[in-house]
């Protein structure tokens, strides 16, 4: 099983995260500023994961003092991979001076990551490169303006997977107004309270599945005119057929979903807005 090192801001998504991969790889966390001192065979770490999200430029800084110490610690310089946004990886090129060897382009969902991270490491992308202390460009603002709240479309998801939740919301939440729901019944209170301009449903959920979710949402006269897209792991043909029957505005794949599942969305109600 191969050791890696994930240098990020502690928190309840981050330990989320390091929980998903150790199903994969042994994980070590490392909160940003700490000491290599905490751990001793640093030369049997086989990469290294820096974590952008809630970064500052004290953070960069740090994370790049934490690098550069651990390459005078090791025989050998391990391989980088960044998670973060596009500003986020900017911001990290601007105070960093150890080059990534690759770079995972944040929101994108835990699965995501371990396809990723198994394919380039399969494939021998992810290898050392030699470090580069260049600035490309000044730092982009920590806070970016996005959509005024007032123009946005309001999107309920429901999904009874905390993490898949917060990761679509990670994704979504710059574009569309967020509600969240983790169960069919509390998504039918939600849709009555917040009057959502579209529904992303899971299929897979206790008590109630989507597909039923979705026969009670086309039932009832004031909701039945909802867009409901289906975001859901499910593949079996099947099951497909029978929510297809019902009529949903797209079924999504969570394994294929990123940026993409924005542009379906925004592309249906091109066509269909009056």
């Amino acid at each position: 099983m191969k050791k890696i090192v994930l240098i990020c801001n502690i928190s309840k998504v981050t330990k989320d995260i390091s929980d998903f991969l150790s199903k994969t790889y042994r994980v070590i966390m490392f909160q940003f500023g700490s000491d290599w001192d905490l751990f001793k065979d640093l030369d049997s770490i086989d990469f290294i994961i820096v974590y952008l999200g809630s970064t500052s430029k004290d953070h960069m800084i740090m994370a790049d003092k934490m690098l550069n110490d651990f390459n005078k610690r090791t025989i050998t310089k391990k391989p980088i991979v960044l998670i973060g946004t596009a500003e986020e990886k900017q911001n990290y090129s601007y105070y960093c001076s150890a080059k990534e060897s690759l770079h995972l382009l944040r929101p994108l969902l835990m699965e995501q990551i371990v396809e990723a991270l198994d394919s380039n490491l399969s494939s021998g992308k992810i290898a050392f490169d030699t470090a580069s202390t260049a600035k490309i460009a000044p730092p982009v603002k920590e806070v970016e303006a996005v959509v005024p709240s007032s123009t946005k479309r309001k999107a309920l998801l429901v999904d009874d997977n905390g993490m898949a939740l917060r990761a679509l919301k990670g994704l979504l939440e710059g574009t569309y107004d967020i509600t969240l729901a983790n169960s069919t019944m509390s998504a039918l209170s939600a849709i009555e309270k917040e009057k959502p301009d579209f529904v992303l449903l899971d299929y897979e959920m206790p008590i109630h599945n989507g597909k039923r979710a979705l026969e009670i949402i086309r039932s009832n006269p004031t909701t039945k005119d909802i867009p409901v897209f289906f975001l859901t792991a499910v593949t079996d043909k099947k099951k497909i057929q029978e929510v297809v029957s019902l009529h949903p505005q797209g079924y999504f794949l969570k394994k294929n979903v990123g940026p993409n599942l924005i542009t379906s969305i925004e592309e249906y109600f091109t066509k269909h807005d009056t």
